[in-house]
């Protein structure tokens, strides 16, 4: 079983989406406690601004890591979604004032998994899209 996951994960793919994850995840946590301060906002509405930020980070960070290794784009793209999720939905669920609860935890990290495959797939498409352009100006 490592073995299949050795020869899948690359640590550039899913550090590269990681980082994405983080920068739109993160700058989404951000946006979301100003604008919650300047337009008086309670929880409630900075918590699903964050929310929407988090699937934008987990989606784009799938997609980053299934494009910079387009041999295992889903598995790469869910473990850049699955890292990216420790600390930034943590931090998510602190802001939004909930409890952490380990089941909550567990589903929602699947949660993050699921849109980084989704994500992932998308990179798959794009990358064939490449492939098939490049294989058309070849000839």
């Amino acid at each position: 079983m490592l073995e299949i996951l050795r020869k899948t994960l690359r640590a550039r793919a899913v550090f590269g989406g990681f980082v994405t994850a983080s920068i739109c995840v993160g700058g989404g946590l951000l946006l979301a406690l100003g604008i919650g301060k300047l337009f008086d906002w309670t929880n409630d509405g900075r918590s699903r601004l964050a929310f929407v930020f988090g699937i934008a980070g987990f989606l784009l960070g799938g997609f980053r890591a299934g494009l910079l290794h387009p041999p295992a784009p889903l598995a790469n793209g869910a473990a850049a979604a699955l890292v990216a999720y420790g600390p930034l939905g943590i931090g998510q669920r602190l802001l939004a004032g909930k409890q952490l609860h380990p089941l909550s935890l567990i589903f929602a990290a699947l949660l993050a998994a699921s849109f980084g495959v989704f994500g992932g797939l998308v990179a798959n498409n794009a990358n064939r899209t490449r492939a098939k352009q490049r294989l058309h100006d070849s000839l």
